[in-house]
């Protein structure tokens, strides 16, 4: 990922980029963090959690759901089918009607902390609208994908460790970036050389689309 930004024209407009890096959704699951945090964001909560978990059966999930669809013009006097996952990688971000942080380990670096950090697991919907009577229509979700999200950028102020060149290595140790040849790296050295040098453009990182095992679907109601 580093080489594909210093090998673009400055820019620091990753969500106008279309060109999406490819992050294997395999690779980022092999992970225990990533998969705890997706069997939260998919599981059916019990009865007595209530509306309280943040997944995708929730009813923040729905409004936003609805929301798009309300913007897309799906509420009609048929029924209307719908399914943002054949939207292009570009464009799923715009229409993902919820999402999961998947947060780096407090103690250590690993693989995953080093190419993405933070990120998060966002959920597109397929299914269909219909109307019941005086301006009240069923939304049905048939399906749900997940996919990986996250953006290569070096906006605002973070600190992003100790780098040494001559052993291509890093750490979040600030005791071990003491070591001779480690350098403290933060986004505004990135900056700095997008500003010195033209080059350097921002872009967003996404992975394939995994359809939700096991969904049973979900219906609610929405009154316009």
């Amino acid at each position: 990922m580093l080489y594909r930004w210093f090998g673009e024209k400055a820019g620091a407009d990753a969500r106008n980029n279309p060109r999406v890096f490819d992050v294997k959704w395999d690779w980022v699951l092999s992970y225990t963090r990533s998969q705890l945090e997706y069997l939260q964001f998919t599981r059916k909560p019990s009865s007595y959690e209530g509306d309280t978990a943040n997944n995708i059966y929730n009813h923040a999930a729905e409004q936003q759901l609805t929301s798009y669809l309300q913007q897309d013009g799906k509420f009609t006097s048929q029924r209307e089918e719908f399914n943002y996952s054949k939207l292009e990688p570009y464009q799923r971000i715009a229409r993902s009607f919820n999402f999961r942080s998947v947060s780096p380990p407090a103690a250590f670096a690993d693989g995953l902390y080093a190419a993405l950090g933070a990120f998060t697991l966002r959920a597109l919907a397929a299914g269909y609208t219909e109307p019941i009577a005086g301006g009240l229509y069923r939304i049905t979700v048939t399906n749900v994908w997940v996919f990986v999200f996250d953006e290569f950028s070096f906006e605002g102020r973070q600190d992003l460790g100790f780098w040494s060149c001559e052993d291509k290595a890093y750490t979040i140790d600030p005791l071990k970036g003491l070591r001779p040849g480690y350098s403290n790296v933060t986004n505004a050295d990135f900056r700095d050389y997008r500003e010195r040098h033209g080059y350097g453009r921002d872009f967003m990182v996404a992975s394939k689309l995994h359809e939700v095992e096991d969904f049973e679907g979900m219906s609610y109601t929405y009154l316009i």
